[in-house]
Protein backbone atom coordinates (compact mmCIF):
# COMPACT_ATOMS: atom_id res chain seq x y z
CA UNK A 1 0.00 0.00 0.00
CA UNK A 2 1.83 3.04 -0.91
CA UNK A 3 2.02 6.53 1.10
CA UNK A 4 -0.62 7.96 -1.72
CA UNK A 5 -3.04 5.52 -0.93
CA UNK A 6 -2.88 6.23 3.22
CA UNK A 7 -3.09 9.92 2.64
CA UNK A 8 -6.65 9.74 0.47
CA UNK A 9 -7.83 7.27 3.03
CA UNK A 10 -7.05 9.30 6.20
CA UNK A 11 -8.68 12.51 4.64
CA UNK A 12 -11.35 10.46 4.06
CA UNK A 13 -11.50 9.09 7.45
CA UNK A 14 -11.31 12.68 8.66
CA UNK A 15 -14.26 14.02 6.73
CA UNK A 16 -16.51 11.26 7.83
CA UNK A 17 -15.45 11.89 11.34
CA UNK A 18 -15.97 15.98 11.09
CA UNK A 19 -19.44 15.38 9.34
CA UNK A 20 -20.45 12.59 11.56
CA UNK A 21 -20.26 15.44 14.68
CA UNK A 22 -18.11 13.02 16.82
CA UNK A 23 -17.83 15.30 20.54
CA UNK A 24 -14.33 13.95 21.03
CA UNK A 25 -13.31 14.98 17.44
CA UNK A 26 -9.85 16.22 18.69
CA UNK A 27 -8.62 13.14 20.49
CA UNK A 28 -10.46 10.69 17.73
CA UNK A 29 -8.15 12.69 15.19
CA UNK A 30 -4.73 12.99 17.49
CA UNK A 31 -5.89 8.86 17.86
CA UNK A 32 -5.95 8.55 13.94
CA UNK A 33 -2.06 10.28 13.24
CA UNK A 34 -0.93 8.31 16.01
CA UNK A 35 -2.21 4.96 14.54
CA UNK A 36 -0.88 6.34 10.56
CA UNK A 37 2.06 7.50 12.30
CA UNK A 38 2.69 3.85 13.46
CA UNK A 39 1.18 2.57 10.22
CA UNK A 40 3.87 4.95 8.02
CA UNK A 41 7.14 4.20 10.53
CA UNK A 42 6.50 0.18 10.60
CA UNK A 43 8.63 -0.77 7.36
CA UNK A 44 11.60 1.19 8.63
CA UNK A 45 13.70 0.10 11.70
CA UNK A 46 12.21 2.91 13.54
CA UNK A 47 10.70 2.66 17.09
CA UNK A 48 6.98 2.06 16.92
CA UNK A 49 4.29 3.68 19.31
CA UNK A 50 3.79 0.92 21.96
CA UNK A 51 -0.08 -0.67 22.29
CA UNK A 52 -0.57 0.83 25.31
CA UNK A 53 -0.72 3.78 23.78
CA UNK A 54 -3.25 2.81 21.91
CA UNK A 55 -5.41 1.70 24.63
CA UNK A 56 -5.17 5.13 26.96
CA UNK A 57 -5.73 7.28 23.45
CA UNK A 58 -9.23 4.73 23.49
CA UNK A 59 -9.83 5.11 27.67
CA UNK A 60 -9.36 9.48 26.61
CA UNK A 61 -12.35 8.96 23.96
CA UNK A 62 -10.54 7.98 21.03
CA UNK A 63 -11.36 4.91 20.98
CA UNK A 64 -13.54 5.34 17.42
CA UNK A 65 -10.64 7.53 15.65
CA UNK A 66 -8.12 4.28 16.22
CA UNK A 67 -10.90 1.75 15.41
CA UNK A 68 -11.80 2.93 12.02
CA UNK A 69 -7.85 4.03 11.15
CA UNK A 70 -7.16 0.30 12.29
CA UNK A 71 -9.94 -0.62 9.80
CA UNK A 72 -9.04 2.40 6.52
CA UNK A 73 -5.31 1.74 6.71
CA UNK A 74 -5.36 -1.94 7.60
CA UNK A 75 -3.43 -1.66 10.46
CA UNK A 76 -2.59 -3.69 13.58
CA UNK A 77 -5.64 -5.86 12.04
CA UNK A 78 -4.03 -9.17 13.00
CA UNK A 79 -3.51 -8.02 16.82
CA UNK A 80 -7.17 -9.50 18.00
CA UNK A 81 -6.25 -8.73 21.53
CA UNK A 82 -5.55 -5.23 21.10
CA UNK A 83 -8.87 -4.76 19.21
CA UNK A 84 -10.45 -6.09 21.51
CA UNK A 85 -8.62 -3.98 24.25
CA UNK A 86 -9.68 -0.38 22.41
CA UNK A 87 -13.28 -1.90 21.83
CA UNK A 88 -13.39 -2.61 25.70
CA UNK A 89 -11.85 0.89 26.89
CA UNK A 90 -14.67 2.67 24.53
CA UNK A 91 -17.53 0.78 25.95
CA UNK A 92 -16.05 1.49 29.61
CA UNK A 93 -15.65 5.07 28.90
CA UNK A 94 -19.17 5.25 27.69
CA UNK A 95 -20.51 3.31 30.32
CA UNK A 96 -18.14 5.22 33.14
CA UNK A 97 -19.20 8.75 31.76
CA UNK A 98 -22.33 8.69 29.95
CA UNK A 99 -24.87 6.34 31.41
CA UNK A 100 -23.86 6.30 34.81
CA UNK A 101 -25.39 9.24 36.39
CA UNK A 102 -22.37 11.23 38.14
Amino acid sequence: MGCNSLVIKFVTFSLVAWLFGNPNRAICFLSACVSLFDKLIAPTAARRVPEYIFVVLALFGGGTGLFLSFILFNHKIRKTLLLNQVVLATVVRYFLLDVLPI
